[in-house]
């Protein structure tokens, strides 16, 4: 560019590329040289921010701490790593993912609550309709395991080792784990691993299987629940009193304000908002709603605890709230990635054109600092 601007000067004086040639030799003793080279350099640098006229440009992803510009591939050296980031040299075949507490409840909630429901509500089943209907419900539990094993251990793309230099576009930087992956889409906390290009289909597949697992158990925990009530000999009845529904009435509102104090805490503040994006996240909250309130009122006017049997068990009530709350979840969650998938965005992209933020947690030391 600098040269450009020396020629085009040098032409008007008739003297062509020679003049040009003695203008870039005296840019050292200042005047109009020196003006030339200073305006041949603001091109140049306009140039490496736009990429237009230099041969070989390309657009460098730098991630977080670097800046994205453009630079040619033949001249300029990659902007360097992350210090301290993790490479695909640093694990074994199957341990890209991590525990942490969030990964742990969501294992004992994954364990807890289709074991509750083989344990309490399978004996009924079983007699009452065969057991197809377990075995179906085992098959089910045996694939999502499987699969939620898979996306939470196997390689979402890790950059191999750069010796200090960065991976290349296709490769971002993630703060939770990091590390650089190819096709990063986010983080996750409930598998505590990366979803990238390589896992990004085990992470569908898990979210509709899990999806599936929670909607067959809570339509047999309806089924359970419907035996109940519609059978020649009804096992459970209801009481009406005004001493009942003024307890029911009082309990529905402490149910519902703890549940909306909950969604205010610091535990939840990042996360609720995040889930109610998702798809039909507000038909089934109100799914939800009028389940529990069902529930309640059930728990408190009826006689279902009076004589518990298989033929008189509340445990399919109880467990067709949590299984519900997960269907709805799981299920949206599907229908979010597999739209996320055909527009060819990624989750981050996604978020980022919703303006939604991340909330982290303050350090120690940003907090004595505010203090």
């Amino acid at each position: 560019a600098g040269g450009g601007g020396g020629s085009g000067g040098g032409s008007g004086n008739g003297t062509g590329p020679a003049a040009a040639s003695k203008t870039s030799s005296k840019a050292g003793d200042g005047g109009e040289g020196q003006q030339s080279q200073t305006a041949g350099g603001a091109v140049l640098h306009d140039s490496l921010q736009s990429g237009i006229g230099i041969p070989g440009a390309r657009r460098l992803d730098t991630g977080p701490g670097f800046p994205s510009t453009f630079s040619p591939a033949s001249t300029s050296k990659a902007p360097g790593a992350v210090h301290g980031a993790r490479w695909r040299e640093d694990y074994c075949c199957c341990g890209y993912g991590s525990v942490n507490m969030v990964c742990g409840c969501a294992w004992t909630l994954f364990l807890l609550l289709p074991g509750a429901f083989f344990l309490l509500a399978s004996p009924g089943l079983v007699q009452w309709h065969g057991p197809a209907l377990l075995a179906v419900a085992l098959c089910l539990f045996a694939l999502t395991a499987l699969l939620y094993v898979i996306a939470s251990c196997t390689d979402p793309g890790v950059a191999p080792r750069g010796y200090g230099m960065h991976p290349g576009p296709q490769y971002t930087y993630c703060v939770d784990s990091n590390r650089y992956v190819a096709g990063f889409d986010h983080f996750c906390d409930f598998m505590g691993n990366d979803v990238g290009a390589r896992n990004m289909p085990f992470f569908v597949c898990f979210l509709l299987s899990i999806g599936s697992l929670s909607s067959y158990l809570a339509v047999c925990a309806v089924l359970y629940v419907y035996d109940m009530w519609t059978l020649q000999t009804p096992t459970v009845h209801l009481e009406i009193s005004p001493f009942r529904v003024i307890a029911a009435l009082l309990l529905l509102l402490l149910v519902f304000g703890a549940l909306r104090r909950c969604s205010k805490a610091q535990c939840c503040e990042g996360v609720m908002p995040l889930v109610m994006m998702m798809p039909g996240a507000y038909i089934g909250a109100g799914v939800i709603a009028v389940v529990l309130g069902s529930v309640v009122i059930l728990t408190l006017m009826s006689d279902m605890w009076s004589h518990v049997s298989i033929r008189s068990n509340p445990a399919p009530l109880y467990l067709l709230l949590p299984l519900l709350a997960f269907a709805v979840l799981f299920l949206g969650m599907s229908a979010h990635w597999a739209w996320l998938i055909c527009q060819g965005l990624t989750q981050k992209l996604w978020l980022r054109a919703k303006g939604w933020k991340r909330k982290r947690p303050v350090g120690n030391a940003a907090r004595v600092e505010m203090v």
